[in-house]
C-alpha cells in the first residue's frame, strides 16, 4: 500500500514491482534502473554511454539526468528512470514527483513493448509504428522535431497515463494529481482520434526509395523474404497493383 511519505527507498521497491509486474503481463524482459543524479554518475550505465559516444556527444550524455526525465534505450533495452535532485537532500518524495516517476516509467515500458509489436506486424497500428522506427532511425532530426505527435508517443502516453491513473485510485491517495492526470489522458485521447499517418507515410516511402537505391533492390535491403512490405511493394520501390493488393490478406487499413 502506497503512502503519502516516501523515501528514495520505497520508490525504488515500488519502481522494481512495477517492473516485476509489467514484465508478467506484456510477456518481456527489461532491465531498468531508478537513479538519483550521484547514482547515476557513478553507475555502469552512464561510463557505457561515455565509452560508445563522441566528445561532443559527451557533453549531452552528462547533462541527460538534468534536461530528461529518463528514457527506454533499444539498444541495450534498459530503462532509465531519474529522480529529481532535490529529493537526494530531503527525507520525502512528493505526491507530484512520484507520479511523474510512475508515468515516465509505464511510458518507457510501453516503448520496450512496442518493439515486440512491430517485429511481426499483424495490424495497422504496429505496420504504423514500425515506419516510424524507421524515420527515427534514419531522420532522428525530423522525429524530435514532430515527437509528439508520432503514433509511438500518443501510445506510449496513452498507456502510462492510463497505469498511472490506475494506480494512484488503487492506493486511495494523490486525490489532488486527479484532474491533472485526467486533463492529460483526455488530451492524449484526442490526439490519437486525429492522428493522420499521411506525413508518415511520405516521410518513411522518401526513406525506403533512398534504401532501395543504395541496396539496389527492397529484398535486399530488407533482407526478410516473409516482410510485409514484400507484399505492398515492388522490388524496386514502386507500389504494387492496386488489385493485388486489394485480393491479398493485407490489413485493409494499411491498403487504404
Amino acid at each position: 500500500m502506497l503512502n503519502n511519505n516516501y523515501t528514495i527507498n520505497e520508490v525504488k521497491e515500488l519502481f522494481n514491482k512495477i517492473l516485476e509486474e509489467e514484465q508478467l503481463i506484456n510477456n518481456i524482459k527489461i532491465e531498468g534502473y531508478l537513479y538519483t543524479i550521484k547514482e547515476y554518475y557513478n553507475s555502469k550505465t552512464f561510463k557505457n554511454k561515455l565509452k560508445l559516444t563522441t566528445p561532443i556527444t559527451n557533453f549531452k550524455r552528462v547533462l541527460d539526468p538534468i534536461t530528461s526525465q529518463g528514457w527506454y534505450d533499444n539498444q541495450e533495452q534498459k530503462l532509465i528512470v531519474f529522480i529529481s535532485p532535490i529529493y537526494e537532500y530531503i527525507k520525502s518524495i512528493s505526491q507530484e514527483e512520484i507520479t511523474q516517476i510512475l508515468n515516465i516509467t509505464y511510458h518507457e515500458i510501453r516503448h520496450r513493448y512496442q518493439e515486440e509489436l512491430t517485429k511481426e506486424i499483424r495490424d495497422y497500428n504496429s505496420f504504423l509504428m514500425y515506419l516510424e522506427k524507421i524515420i527515427i532511425k534514419y531522420d532522428e532530426p525530423y522525429y524530435l522535431n514532430n515527437h509528439d505527435n508520432f503514433l509511438i508517443e500518443i501510445d506510449a502516453n496513452n498507456y502510462a497515463l492510463n497505469k498511472t491513473i490506475n494506480l494512484i485510485k488503487e492506493t486511495k491517495i494523490y486525490n489532488n494529481m486527479y484532474p491533472y492526470l485526467d486533463y492529460l489522458y483526455q488530451n492524449n485521447q484526442d490526439k490519437l482520434s486525429i492522428y493522420n499517418p499521411t506525413n508518415i507515410y511520405e516521410k518513411y516511402n522518401i526513406i525506403l526509395q533512398q534504401q532501395i537505391k543504395k541496396h539496389k533492390n527492397l529484398s535486399t535491403y530488407l533482407n526478410n523474404k516473409n516482410h510485409i512490405l514484400l507484399s505492398i511493394y515492388q522490388e524496386d520501390g514502386a507500389f504494387k497493383p492496386l488489385k493485388e493488393l486489394i485480393n491479398s490478406n493485407i490489413d485493409k487499413n494499411i491498403i487504404n
